[in-house]
């Protein structure tokens, strides 16, 4: 189930505002975050600012202090890149699951591995529907 699906503004590298779209879901006992780069972001890529960001969820509020980050995830963290490029040169959409090493209520050392569209689906409990 979606709980809060909205633009988020966090301060990227160097203090420099930036911003994502964030969705929260609760399915299954874990907290998943899905971290969307935004075309008018003007600041720093999500990719480059992914510990802030999660660090700056934490500090926010939108995220529980006790939530765990391990093998057994509570946890699941979403790097989300819609199609983008020119028309003869298109990036594709891609999903990435994003691990860190975690000290206290900082992260570091993230890790991406890529996945498909149907697992992102399923992992946020809608697997009922099909990409178009």
């Amino acid at each position: 189930m979606k709980t809060l699906d909205t633009v988020y503004d966090f301060l990227g590298l160097l203090g420099r505002p930036s911003s994502c779209h964030l969705e929260l879901y609760s399915h299954n006992d874990k907290t998943v975050v899905v971290l969307t780069e935004l075309k008018d972001n003007h600041g720093t890529s999500v990719t480059n600012a992914i510990e802030l960001i999660i660090e700056s969820l934490f500090s926010d509020g939108l995220l529980n202090d006790d939530t765990e980050l391990n093998d057994d995830t509570e946890l699941v963290v979403i790097e989300h890149y819609p199609r983008r490029g020119m028309v003869h040169h298109p990036i594709p959409e891609h999903y990435s699951i994003v691990t860190f090493d975690r000290y206290g209520k900082y992260f570091s050392h993230p890790k991406w591995k890529h996945f498909k569209y149907n697992d992102f689906m399923e992992l946020v409990g809608e697997n009922n529907l099909v990409e178009a």
